[in-house]
């Protein structure tokens, strides 16, 4: 019988709405390793080789779109669900895998004198949080370009959270997590070869999980200052927008929870911080009003997210409002 914690299944959950939701902004997730020499189907799931072992990566997606002077870009996904702080343990792991994959670059034999190599990827790790992470984990993540993307903060993503915290599994006979994975990504993704678990109570929160994200899991990536990734949880019903090549938005702060809208004040977006954006502008342990002005102004002033909608994908770029921001700061009594 499998054996693992709520913690650990519930993580399981957070990775696949995750990659549902990169799904519809220009990654591929990849379901097996196929063809692909980098990758094999081990027992317990994907595994991705490096350059000392294979590693095993359940949560893996391909970029779309590969920019010039640049390998095909391939994001390594790491989630927890834990009611404390993501600690830097978890940081060194996904540091020593980082590297020991994006060192797996060497010349195939079969094509030696030919100067050929294999297919090699520009290999990028991220970990998403339910909780923020410790300063450590932070300070190292940054040192070691691992990209941490906290959710407590963005309101929107709330519900599916909720869902997955419903999700437990309760009684004998646990299905093994591979099994689970493979039923919940073929929900998700509207793939119709299954594979039955036996719990109707289980199943119930799976479901409703599903529901949950196919209702509100849309958004989209993006990056503050071409530093700090950042994730963009959409508001239900933005999906059927048509979001403009080019975006004039306002930023505001509500209740701890951030927020894009546009000019006319309808909520786009929320979204969460790194906490090492705040820590450049805190001041005797609080944040002031102009403090988070100039949050805004230093990290947010413009910033692009790629949209795939009918079956292309196109860049979106986000300008705030200068009008609204300069009364904003005249306000403030700022310059």
């Amino acid at each position: 019988m499998a054996r693992y914690s709520d913690e650990t299944l519930r993580g399981l959950l957070l990775e696949e709405a995750i990659l549902y939701i990169l799904s519809r902004s220009g990654y591929v997730p990849i379901l097996n390793a196929g063809t692909d020499v980098t990758l094999l189907d081990g027992r317990s799931g994907l595994e991705v080789r490096g350059r000392g072992a294979w590693h095993q990566i359940d949560a893996v997606a391909d970029f779309s779109l590969v920019p010039p002077f640049s390998n095909p870009q391939r994001l390594l996904l790491e989630a927890k669900f834990r009611n404390s702080k993501t600690g830097i343990e978890i940081i060194r792991n996904a540091t020593g895998v980082h590297k020991d994959v994006s060192e797996n670059w060497v010349v195939d034999p079969a094509t030696v004198g030919k100067r050929t190599a294999r297919k090699r990827y520009h290999y990028l790790y991220a970990v998403f949080s339910k909780e923020p992470f410790t300063k450590p984990a932070q300070d190292y993540a940054y040192a070691q370009d691992i990209y941490l993307l906290p959710l407590k903060r963005s309101a929107y993503f709330q519900t599916i959270i909720e869902a997955i915290d419903n999700v437990s599994f309760d009684g004998e006979n646990k299905p093994s997590l591979k099994d689970i994975r493979k039923h919940v990504r073929n929900q998700l993704l509207d793939i119709y070869e299954d594979m039955p678990i036996a719990n109707n109570s289980f199943l119930d929160g799976i479901r409703e999980f599903v529901n949950i994200c196919h209702l509100t899991g849309y958004g989209f990536m993006t990056m503050f200052d071409g530093r700090f990734p950042v994730f963009l949880s959409a508001g239900q019903g933005l999906d059927e927008l048509d979001i403009r090549p080019v975006n004039r938005v306002r930023i505001r702060v509500r209740d701890g929870n951030w927020f894009i809208e546009d000019r006319n004040g309808r909520r786009l977006f929320s979204f969460d911080l790194p906490e090492e954006i705040f820590r450049k502008y805190e001041e005797s342990g609080s944040l002031t009003r102009q403090s988070l002005a100039r949050i805004k102004q230093e990290f947010m002033s413009d910033f692009y997210a790629y949209q795939v909608r009918d079956g292309r994908m196109r860049l979106i770029q986000f300008v705030i409002d200068q009008r609204w921001f300069d009364q904003v700061k005249e306000n403030l009594g700022m310059q």
